[in-house]
């Protein structure tokens, strides 16, 4: 685990822009905390929005939020991100939410979906060399940890 760092707006708004995500797409939220990037992602492209936190007292906040906003297509689940269902999402996110065997386990988990169909997985941090160096994965742009990186699964 790390410490808990929330996604700066700006970064964001990049993702969305980068990420090419429509209102057709479920965005992913991995170590979402108080749910930023699922609320503002909801707001500004009707995408639905996951996210997934293992901190009660976060999904907490993160669910009134959504409540307050009255935003429908936006859930938190409460959960660990290695034992967590992935077969609704087409983009997901991650914000160095955990590295070394989490991290592992959590790209496994991200490999056997994208066996199946076409993802999408969206990084911004320390995480991203990291990513960049799964075979099954090819980056859309040069990959950097101070800017969204977006990567394609291979077919």
């Amino acid at each position: 685990m790390v410490f808990y760092q929330p996604t700066p707006a700006r970064h964001i708004f990049a993702l969305t822009a980068a990420g090419a995500i429509s209102e057709s797409d479920v965005l992913v939220d991995l170590g979402s905390g108080l749910g930023h990037v699922p609320l503002l992602v909801s707001v500004c492209t009707s995408a639905r929005g996951i996210g997934i936190e293992v901190e009660p007292g976060y999904v907490a906040c993160a669910r009134r939020c959504a409540e307050g906003l009255n935003l429908s297509r936006v859930s938190f689940l409460e959960a660990d991100a290695r034992d967590a269902d992935f077969s609704n999402g087409t983009v997901f996110y991650l914000y160095t939410p955990f590295s070394g065997s989490i991290l592992r386990a959590v790209m496994n988990s991200l490999r056997k979906q994208a066996a199946v169909r076409a993802i999408k997985i969206c990084t911004f941090g320390p995480c991203t060399p990291a990513i960049a160096e799964e075979p099954w994965l090819e980056a859309m742009t040069t990959p950097e940890t101070d800017r969204i990186t977006v990567f394609l699964s291979r077919a």
